[in-house]
């Protein structure tokens, strides 16, 4: 009797360096090699454990396990591992404050206080960028292709394009859109010549593009059909397979 030893999960996809501006949310996110395996979350090398207070959660969908932070602070700049085993994964969480500055003009006395008019301006968040671009895929005809990309910031509004027509989700064929965290997805379940194209996401100013190619199904013909009746012009034919067309001729 032969026995096999299980395969231990690995982590096909690692955490990501991230930098976030005070009171933003941010999601940390990897995946592992199977699905629904038991991590452990670290900050700095202390165990994490969701907080009700502050809201902080973590998250196992299948093959992918996530930490959110919905209202991040200075004191949760850190260093965050997830740990599967003996398999481990890192990652740099930096939460920069708000500055703001005052501009104070027109100013005047009045009933014995001085009274200024001032302007306060205040660092704007950064825009999104992508941090996984969607990738060139080939499928066969009538296999479901999944498109994804990546963006620094959860939840963020994108459109699908193809060939710079805007998508919309098609009930017909099935064809959907998925925003899931910083995560975003396009799939056809089952792609057609038709489906062969450039796609594009775009997030504002920033974009991603990528070529989808679908080969078709290439017909074969069974080893006992060696005579089809076709019509030559009026007349019909006899089409003759050996397996490959040797003649044509009329039927008399």
């Amino acid at each position: 009797m032969w026995w096999f030893a299980e395969s231990k999960p690995t982590f096909t996809e690692t955490l990501k360096d991230l930098t976030v501006t005070e009171e933003n949310s941010v999601t940390l996110e990897c995946e592992l090699s199977k699905p629904d395996q038991k991590v452990k979350w670290l900050k700095d090398g202390k165990e994490l454990k969701p907080d009700r207070k502050k809201g902080i959660t973590t998250k196992t969908d299948g093959r992918r396990h996530s930490l959110t932070i919905p209202r991040p602070v200075s004191d949760d700049s850190a260093e965050y591992t997830v740990k599967c085993g003996e398999e481990e994964t890192k990652a740099k969480l930096t939460v920069e404050g708000i500055s703001s500055s005052s501009m104070c003009f027109a100013c005047s006395r009045f009933a014995g206080l001085v009274l200024c008019f001032c302007l306060t301006s205040v660092i704007l968040e950064s825009t999104p960028t992508f941090t996984e671009p969607l990738k060139d895929l080939a499928v066969p005809e009538e296999d479901s292709v999944t498109l994804e990309c990546e963006l620094s910031k959860p939840d963020q509004k994108v459109k699908w394009l193809k060939d710079g027509k805007e998508i919309k989700p098609d009930r017909k064929k099935g064809i959907t859109t998925k925003t899931d965290g910083r995560r975003h997805s396009l799939t056809i379940p089952k792609a057609s010549l038709d489906d062969a194209a450039e796609y594009t996401v775009k997030c504002g100013d920033q974009e991603t593009k990528a070529k989808v190619d679908v080969q078709g199904k290439r017909q074969r013909i069974r080893e006992d059909s060696r005579f089809w009746n076709i019509w030559c012009g009026r007349q019909p034919c006899l089409f003759q397979f050996e397996p490959f067309v040797k003649s044509i001729f009329p039927i008399s």
